[in-house]
Formats: structure tokens, sequence, C-alpha cells
């Protein structure tokens, strides 16, 4: 029996309006392959690390993508609130203008 095992994590956001930003999706790879990065939702990021699991470059690959242009199209206040933020994110999130 082959007890190998997997993973692809996928990073969710939705917004208290009900709204779901893009998927972003991370490879276990060392180059990310075009053939890996079709199909899904509408506006899916994909993405790699050489763990195959979300790291500080794609956390803030993630947020700079995915977050601040779904940000700068709003013009109210915005708040975000992530689960583990403080491991992923770096001093240069405080310095983000959306």
């Amino acid at each position: 029996m082959n007890f190998s095992k997997e993973n692809i994590p996928v990073m969710f956001a939705g917004t208290a309006e009900g709204e779901m930003l893009a998927p972003y999706v991370v490879y276990k790879a060392e180059n990310l392959w075009q053939s890996w990065c079709s199909g899904g939702p509408e506006g899916t990021r994909f993405n790699r690390s050489r763990s195959g699991w979300m790291n500080g470059n794609n956390f803030n690959d993630w947020f700079l993508t995915v977050v601040v242009p779904w940000a700068r199209r709003r013009e109210s206040r915005k708040v975000i609130i992530g689960d583990t933020l403080s491991s992923r994110a770096g001093q240069w999130l405080k310095n983000v203008n959306t």
C-alpha cells in the first residue's frame, strides 16, 4: 500500500458582505509550471514554495495581488482580520498603502 500524503494549500478570504476574494493556491515545487495554473475560479492566483506550505513570500504576494486590489476598489474603511496573520506578515505590512 502507498501511504504517501500530498497537500496543496489554498488561501481563501471573504468579506463581511459575503464577497469571496480570489483563491490563492500554493504548490510544492521549485518552479511553477503554466499547466498547473489553468482552471479554478476566476482570478485564482497560483504560486509555489519549496515546502509546499504558505510562507512569508507567498503571504506577501497574496496580500499584494489579491487583498490590496480588492481594497483599492472600495472607498470605505477596511479591516482585515487573519488567523495566524502575525506569523505570515512582515513589518512591511504596516507600510502598505491601500
